[in-house]
């Protein structure tokens, strides 16, 4: 089963930290995230969950076994595969 849900049923939680005026700015706002390793990875997944509407992300690197303890998106099937 597939579930769907909606922009303003994933950001629910942020009611009360941002005005309903202040979401529609993070819905709207376009992010560039350069590198998603470590640091770049973490503040991309916090970004998402603030509920920005965009991203550019660039990363020239590839995912390796030294990832795996500290990058979000390191896993045994994105070994070697480019990480933007």
């Amino acid at each position: 089963m597939t579930e769907t849900f909606t922009y303003a049923q994933m950001t629910t939680r942020n009611q009360g930290f941002v005005t309903a005026e202040e979401q529609a700015r993070l819905r709207a706002a376009s992010v560039f995230i350069p590198g998603v390793g470590g640091m770049g990875g973490a503040a991309f997944m916090a970004l998402v969950r603030a509920g920005i509407g965009r991203f550019t992300i660039a990363d020239l690197d590839r995912f390796e076994v030294s990832n795996l303890n500290r990058q979000l998106f390191a896993n045994m099937e994105t070994m070697g595969h480019l990480k933007a």
